[in-house]
């Protein structure tokens, strides 16, 4: 739901000698162009590739091989293999952009690795991620591309809603489909549902109100302003968009909002077990 800046297709293109050059001699230079125009492709399509020039682009056989490769983004087998790569793109995310909290660990096939394997050890098509929504997105092609996915500026589209329940701020979160393109609100939706967003975000945003500081608790006015200040240093860090702005947002919206409120939240989310 987040974008990473996209790696250069440049350096995918000559990513595909050093792949070639681990292959054991499996692939050779005449595998290189239809490898290169398919990149190209991918990235023209920006992120898609239509089946029929996938399936044009190398013999199955040779797509397998490619496939095999991609475990050298993990594994040396004695050479630094290509993780090299691994290490480059990760050093790109500083969080998992399916979530936006979690540790990336992983590189999701953006197009799943087992249909599209010449696709295997493209980085554009490679997103770092956490291994939950790796896990959870699977095999499925239904989030957006974190390097391509464009959305409008200025818009405001993910939208959080906040209720009180046994003292604790609940949120919820919705796409506002009126404010974006209907099918990428599809998307969106199909997104948070797959990767259970929702139900993993609550403990994000206990903690996130939990670290609301005691200097801001000084009065309903302090803990106002605060807010306001944080929310607009939020929206310039992260956008308008991120799960924070947009739990912000709510809190400044919401309804007679006092210090208390926080106590209490804080309170009652509080982890005995680390209280000594």
């Amino acid at each position: 739901m987040w974008r990473l800046s996209k790696p250069d297709l440049d350096d995918a293109i000559r990513d595909i000698d050093k792949v070639i050059a681990l292959s054991n001699k499996k692939l050779d230079a005449a595998d290189a162009p239809p490898l290169e125009k398919l990149y190209q492709a991918y990235d023209a399509g920006s992120g898609y590739v239509p089946d029929q020039l996938h399936d044009s682009s190398l013999t199955e056989d040779k797509a397998a091989i490619v496939y095999k490769q991609y475990e050298k983004t993990r594994f040396s087998y004695g050479s630094p293999g290509l993780k090299y790569m691994r290490s480059e793109l990760m050093a790109n995310a500083a969080h998992c952009p399916y979530c936006g909290f979690g540790e990336p660990s992983h590189l999701d096939h953006a197009m799943p690795k087992k249909p599209y394997k010449a696709l295997s050890v493209c980085r554009l098509n490679l997103v770092p991620s956490c291994s939950v929504c790796n896990e959870k997105k699977g095999d499925k092609h239904k989030f957006v591309h974190p390097y391509y996915q464009t959305y409008p500026v200025g818009v405001r589209f993910f939208i959080a809603s906040i209720t009180v329940v046994d003292n604790i701020f609940v949120a919820s979160f919705a796409i506002d489909d009126s404010a974006i393109d209907g099918q990428l609100a599809d998307l969106l939706r199909a997104q948070i549902k797959i990767a259970e967003l929702e139900d993993r975000l609550r403990r994000e945003v206990n903690r996130f109100i939990r670290e609301i500081p005691l200097s801001a608790l000084i009065s309903d006015e302090v803990l106002n302003k605060y807010l306001e200040v944080i929310l607009a240093d939020t929206k310039s860090d992260f956008g308008l968009n991120h799960w924070k702005t947009a739990v912000l947002f709510a809190l400044c919206e919401f309804p007679g909002l006092t210090v208390e409120h926080i106590r209490n939240h804080k309170s009652a989310t509080a982890d005995a077990a680390q209280i000594v």
